[in-house]
């Protein structure tokens, strides 16, 4: 997950997933580099983090770290296992037990980044079946487990951009998880069609927090001041904060006034790059 994630357009109409607006001129909007040096995380008010103090990477309250860790490729590898060979390789899933939620190995599939499936157990390890359209199904696509921004990270290259991001597993199950999805360009408080229906532009964190990109991605329902650790916010906000104790905050610009007495704070270089400041 991120120190900033949703903001957005609503009533965006169906565009292909990698298309990319034109920015104004002399404009950069694909991303930005949000100027962090290395420890510390984004403070879209301007700062660093918590007023710059040094700040470790956080896990996010989604994952298990016991019995097994489903972002690891070999969290269910057992020592006393046998031989390797004769024993059906396993992968760790976030899966409801009763009536909680925790973590438990089950066969791995071979499934990996992009892969169609309908259970989880078709998903190689590290990976998880999420439901395709944002809120449960029974048709998903296998995604990487990023309890931590490492994976998305690893993931990324010249020609794509992961970052970390909240879905739901398939039915039945249908447990929010935090996996990489593939960034889609788009303008922040933009006018226009950017994003698939259903879909908002977004502020969101790349590069272990140290740079951030605008993308389209599912629309939430966080309020103003809501907690977005779960959940993703509403169109026009972003999710701000240190890790755990993240909100839904509003973005303003010239169009876009702050409500009621608050005002527009446009002090974050980062966000600048979009055109946008966070209402406080």
């Amino acid at each position: 997950m991120l120190t900033a994630a949703l903001l957005c357009c609503v009533g965006c109409a169906i565009l292909p997933v990698a298309a990319a607006l034109e920015c104004p001129d002399d404009a950069s909007c694909g991303s930005a580099d949000a100027g962090v040096p290395d420890g510390y995380t984004t403070g879209l008010d301007g700062s660093y983090g918590d007023t710059g103090v040094y700040t470790p990477s956080a896990r996010s309250s989604l994952c298990a770290t016991a019995p097994c860790d489903p972002q690891s490729d070999t969290a269910c590898t057992s020592a006393d296992a046998g031989d390797a060979s004769d024993a059906a390789p396993e992968a760790c899933h976030m899966v409801v037990e009763g009536q909680q939620t925790a973590s438990m190995c089950l066969n791995a599939g071979t499934g990996t980044d992009g892969t169609s499936c309908t259970v989880n157990t078709q998903c190689a390890a590290g990976f998880e079946c999420v439901a395709n359209n944002g809120d449960g199904g029974t048709v998903g696509t296998c995604r990487h487990y990023c309890c931590e921004d490492s994976p998305c990270t690893a993931m990324t290259d010249e020609s794509i951009t992961y970052f970390c991001d909240i879905a739901t597993e398939v039915q039945p199950s249908s447990e929010k998880v935090p996996v990489c999805f593939v960034v889609s360009p788009c303008m922040p408080l933009g006018q226009g069609t950017q994003c698939y229906y259903g879909q908002v532009c977004t502020i969101v964190e790349i590069d272990n927090s140290k740079s951030l990109v605008a993308t389209c991605d599912t629309e939430g329902t966080g309020a103003l001041g809501d907690s977005c650790e779960t959940e993703q916010c509403m169109s026009g906000m972003a999710c701000i904060g240190a890790t755990g104790q993240r909100t839904c905050q509003q973005l303003c610009n010239g169009d876009h006034p702050c409500p009621g007495s608050m005002t527009c704070n446009m002090q974050s270089q980062a966000l600048a790059t979009f055109f946008v400041g966070v209402c406080s």
